[in-house]
């Protein structure tokens, strides 16, 4: 060996690329005079205060001497995805706050910004009963009212009591709670793809939903909250699906009192709460029942709790027609008379269509409990419990808004959030979330064109919107179908408990009963029977 090799292979060395390198070495060193220190304590107890002593010096000294290469490894990578992820969130930031100065759907932003006003000049709990300038009563749960009575009173503080002298700052300001969880959702969706399935998986989620067109257009440029809830209800989850349940309990309830369609995980996760244990399902109400209380208590103050009660209790029926611009399973039906029909008329004088899409999306929660009722009970958390979670409740949103009934067109945005992790899974999961995302999309467009080549298209084809209907119904079978094959063939079998393995004996039992032939001598049934 000459002598440049050898300097070459000692400079290798050096810089940690050898079984003998100097992190090791410092790290053998490091314990060795650990464990030493601990059997000297171990074995001496006399003047034990002296060799403790001693004992946290050694360790302290040498703690410290490992610790340096380990953070100048862990540090650059670590730095790098930090600032990405922060240049990632700052232009959607910008983004967004661009797209918010247009007027979006005037209704809608005009409609919140009065009930911001009535809050501030009002009073939260009277707004509810009182409107200023004839602005339409408050048909929104008691946390929305808070948020937007706090937009109110920012606007107040920094312009005064004229909420039109400053109409851009003010659209601004009320349109900032729905981006501002935007963000938060892409934040969330970072660190629960970096825990589940890997950190560059937690990058890129970040980035796709940071720049998700649906969710730019509807909270950004539409005027809409819908991001608000979605992101309690995705936090929830997120939370319940690595055993936090104190505070997903918590979380969703404020979902619930943000917007009542949160009903669409209801039942879902009272499913999961019982499955997991007694114990769970006691934290996740002790969770929910003192938000409850702190987002009732103002309105108990101020009198007027049973109005903010009733606006919860009569959200079904508020809009009763089968389908207010959603392009579901109703419009695939009934195309355009789907949004003069009345949901409480019955079909074919058997059941109406409430009732109906009551039904159907109950079955869809016994389906999806059938699918992973393994994986849940007893619940443990791990990456095949996160992925079943957020994809059960990804398409239990799905259905909610296909089969039920008084649907709004932007009622799917709980889907572009729960539904995101499926992407993650594999190609054909990337591949639907995908499709069923620019439907939405498109059905966003079709009720509030963004620009002149949407507004072109629909007025050019007037069935497109018939056509998205069917493209939807198609989606959610193949959504469907997917869920079946995830739990059947991607992830690794779940282990069967006792009384899984007792049913599935039995049922081996009765096939092979089943399967007898109807003429057998007498003989061979007794071995049988046997």
């Amino acid at each position: 060996m000459s002598g440049g090799t050898g300097r070459k292979n000692i400079k290798k060395l050096n810089q940690g690329h050898g079984i003998f390198s100097e992190f090791r070495v410092r790290f053998i060193v490091c314990w060795f005079f650990v464990f030493r220190s601990k059997i000297l304590v171990s074995l001496r107890t006399k003047n034990k205060k002296r060799i403790n002593k001693k004992r946290f010096l050694i360790q302290g000294i040498f703690l410290i001497m490992p610790e340096m290469p380990i953070k100048a490894a862990i540090a650059r990578p670590t730095v790098v995805r930090g600032v990405a992820l922060a240049v990632l969130l700052m232009m959607g930031l910008l983004l967004r706050l661009w797209i918010a100065t247009s007027p979006g759907f005037e209704w809608d932003v005009g409609t919140n910004q009065g009930w911001a006003k009535s809050a501030v000049l009002l009073g939260l709990a009277q707004s509810y009963t009182e409107q200023l300038d004839g602005n339409m009563l408050p048909n929104y749960p008691p946390f929305s009212l808070i948020l937007f009575g706090s937009i109110g009173h920012v606007y107040y503080a920094g312009w005064g009591d004229d909420f039109a002298a400053h109409p851009t700052a003010f659209r601004l300001l009320i349109k900032l709670p729905a981006i501002l969880t935007d963000l938060g959702t892409a934040l969330l969706f970072y660190f629960l793809l970096k825990r589940w399935r890997s950190r560059s998986a937690g990058l890129l989620a970040a980035a796709i939903f940071t720049f998700h067109p649906a969710v730019l257009y509807e909270s950004a440029y539409w005027g809409q909250t819908d991001s608000i809830f979605t992101f309690f209800m995705t936090a929830a989850l997120g939370l319940f699906a690595g055993g936090w349940m104190v505070a997903a309990g918590a979380l969703i309830a404020l979902a619930l009192f943000t917007k009542v369609q949160t009903v669409m995980l209801g039942l879902f996760f009272l499913i999961i709460s019982l499955l997991a244990g007694w114990k769970n399902f006691v934290k996740v109400c002790a969770g929910a029942l003192p938000v409850a209380f702190l987002v009732l208590f103002p309105y108990w103050l101020g009198g007027n709790l049973q109005a903010a009660i009733n606006v919860m209790a009569d959200s079904v029926g508020y809009y009763s027609i089968v389908s207010s611009a959603s392009y579901n399973l109703w419009w695939t039906v009934l195309s355009d008379s789907a949004g003069t029909i009345q949901d409480t008329e019955l079909l074919f004088g058997i059941i109406s269509y409430r009732h109906l899409g009551f039904l159907l999306f109950f079955l869809a929660n016994i389906y999806v409990t059938a699918l992973f009722w393994k994986r849940w009970r007893p619940f443990r958390p791990g990456r095949a419990a996160f992925f079943t979670l957020f994809a059960a409740a990804g398409f239990l949103a799905y259905t909610f808004f296909f089969v039920s009934t008084q649907m709004h067109e932007r009622y799917l945005f709980p889907f572009v959030a729960l539904g995101f992790p499926m992407a993650f899974i594999n190609r054909k999961g990337a591949l639907l979330y995908t499709a069923v995302s620019l439907l939405f999309l498109s059905n966003l467009m079709g009720w509030l064109p963004w620009t002149s080549i949407d507004r072109t298209l629909f007025s050019t084809f007037p069935t497109l919107d018939v056509l998205i209907a069917v493209c939807q119904l198609f989606a959610y079978i193949a959504v469907a179908r997917y869920l079946f094959a995830l739990e059947r063939k991607i992830l690794p079998p779940a282990k069967q408990d006792r009384i899984s393995a007792w049913i599935h004996a039995r049922l081996h039992h009765l096939r092979r009963w089943c399967k007898m032939p109807t003429r057998m001598p007498l003989k061979r049934w007794a071995e049988v029977l046997k």
